[in-house]
């Protein structure tokens, strides 16, 4: 794609930002602005054009959009790019980047309140003590056993089995 269409494109994104296939025509401005940008040695001309993507990025929207076809906005670690126009998109939107990082590594237990985790923490032990009267026979049983308790527990069936 040539810079021409690629600023028209990106004028037709500043001026129309609710038209229905404005998405698709961020995802297809951003995916060609960074190809080009590690191709070419165009650093006067995609200046501006690079500005206007970050701007455009600020949106949440925006940012979800173009990290689907700019793998390196993925990143969780600090990238360092041969080209600084790559550098500045990238630099731009760190903190965007770590927050979409801290919800896509975001799990259950970090919503579990204290109550719930001693109720889970209960109903273990009250599995293992279940396996081990199922396994010796009593409810008591040693570090050996224990171990023995839990490979078990990890390898029987979880529910019903289909035959």
């Amino acid at each position: 794609m040539d810079q021409a269409t690629l600023q028209k494109l990106l004028d037709d994104l500043e001026k129309h930002p609710q038209c229905a296939d404005w998405g698709a025509k961020l995802q297809f401005a951003c995916e060609h602005l960074w190809e080009t940008l590690g191709t070419t040695n165009i650093y006067s001309a995609a200046s501006g054009m690079v500005d206007r993507v970050i701007h455009l990025l600020k949106d949440h929207h925006a940012m979800e959009l173009a990290r689907l076809v700019i793998p390196d906005l993925r990143s969780h670690e600090a990238l360092v790019f041969s080209d600084p126009l790559k550098q500045k998109i990238f630099d731009s939107t760190t903190d965007r980047r770590s927050a979409f990082t801290k919800i896509e590594t975001t799990t259950q237990t970090d919503f579990d309140t204290p109550l719930y985790r001693a109720e889970k923490e209960l109903f273990t032990e009250a599995e293992m003590y279940r396996a081990s009267l199922l396994l010796y026979g009593s409810a008591t049983f040693t570090g050996v056993q224990e171990k023995e308790i839990l490979d078990w527990l990890s390898k029987r069936p979880k529910g019903p089995q289909k035959t």
